[in-house]
């Protein structure tokens, strides 16, 4: 039980958050940090905050009164099918509100925890022995479409695992797992990550290839390279940082672009506060404009996908049809035609690559994929 000061002050860090623009996880560890809670006093004052977050909206009017239980009562209890609606529950301000109501037939399920899974290392162990492994201590089963993820069905702090540390296995969505099968990957082939980030998904081809491709990493921010290329080395993955002049080197390019993040806003409870229909607007000309540098490195004959971890249609679609309209270099590869068909038919996938909370519990990612002539 939260007593009144603590919460009185969570609710102060829940304001700050919504009004300073700080990410709402740091200002959490910040303050868990300076104080000296038991470990179950700071799951609830953990839950209670980012419950807080989620409905901001809720919360603003009645704060003295908020709870979660009453917080999802409503969720459930409501249509949300109108702007205002949505804006009235959450942080989500009414411009942007309508745009999302455009794109998403049930906007509920994004307001739910999202499972934890991780990636298992092809590298340092197989996935059924990392299952044993981890079931004898936890509730754990294997993902429902990637064929080398596991689920926690439990809340704990992975990261401090021994497997783990040893490089064992990857936090990773479930949905994220299955965006690099979108190149079909061969053993041998070069492999460029062109929005590499901290090395994720490169890692995640390594280990798929069992390091037989020769993969290739990128990204404008050096200290993320610096961090994809350290935990290269925890987890046995080979990878090379970008040459100068490699155009038309690569079988295969992954282009995934920076994006609103939309389809992961149950991990990031504060997106919405950060979120307007001008951000999203110069989202979508970044990722013209990286997309028109990645084009160049792909050979002809090769395939470029590009992916977003968004469910909105002009970060999307739109963006699908604009590659198309401006490259007569590209043909469009359907998404059905290149993943496995067990992945193909529980995805209900056609042209492009969908997932959502509402299928198997994963974010809502959504790809794409073009052959180079």
């Amino acid at each position: 039980m939260i007593y009144d000061g603590v919460r009185k002050k969570v609710n102060e860090l829940i304001i700050r958050c919504a009004e300073s623009g700080e990410l709402a996880r740091n200002l959490l560890e910040n303050f868990l940090r300076e104080n000296n809670f038991g470990s179950s006093l700071r799951r609830e004052i953990t839950d209670y905050f980012y419950c807080g977050i989620r409905f901001y909206g809720l919360f603003s009017k009645d704060m003295e009164n908020f709870s979660c239980e009453k917080a999802y009562n409503i969720l459930e209890s409501k249509n949300i099918n109108s702007p205002s609606t949505l804006s009235e529950i959450s942080g989500f301000n009414s411009p942007f509100a309508e745009t999302v109501l455009k794109n998403v037939n049930d906007i509920r399920p994004f307001f739910y925890r999202a499972p934890m899974s991780i990636r298992v290392n092809t590298l340092k162990t197989t996935k059924d022995l990392l299952l044993d492994k981890l079931s004898e201590k936890y509730n754990v089963s294997p993902t429902s479409v990637s064929p080398f993820g596991i689920t926690f069905n439990q809340h704990i702090n992975v990261r401090q695992l021994n497997e783990f540390k040893k490089g064992y296995f990857e936090i990773q969505d479930e949905a994220s797992q299955l965006t690099p099968l979108l190149l079909d990957i061969k053993p041998g082939e070069k492999i460029l990550d062109f929005c590499a980030g901290t090395g994720g998904k490169a890692l995640e081809i390594s280990s798929l290839t069992f390091n037989t491709a020769d993969i290739y990493i990128h990204d404008i921010n050096e200290n993320r390279i610096k961090k994809a290329v350290n935990r290269s080395k925890k987890t046995g993955a080979k990878v090379k940082k970008l040459k100068e002049g490699q155009y038309k080197f690569f079988d295969k390019v992954l282009v995934d672009a920076p994006c609103s993040g939309i389809g992961s806003m149950r991990r990031d409870a504060d997106l919405p506060m950060r979120l307007d229909n001008n951000k999203l607007e110069k989202y979508t000309e970044l990722q013209k404009n990286i997309f028109n540098k990645a084009l160049p490195y792909v050979k002809p004959g090769g395939l470029i996908a590009y992916v977003t971890c968004s469910f909105l249609e002009q970060e999307n679609e739109k963006q699908a049809s604009t590659f198309l309209d401006n490259n007569h270099r590209l043909e469009l590869v359907q998404a059905c035609n290149i993943l496995d068909n067990d992945i193909s038919t529980k995805l209900k996938l056609q042209e492009f690559f969908r997932t959502s909370p509402a299928c198997y519990g994963m974010d809502a990612l959504f790809g794409t994929v073009f052959r180079v002539s």
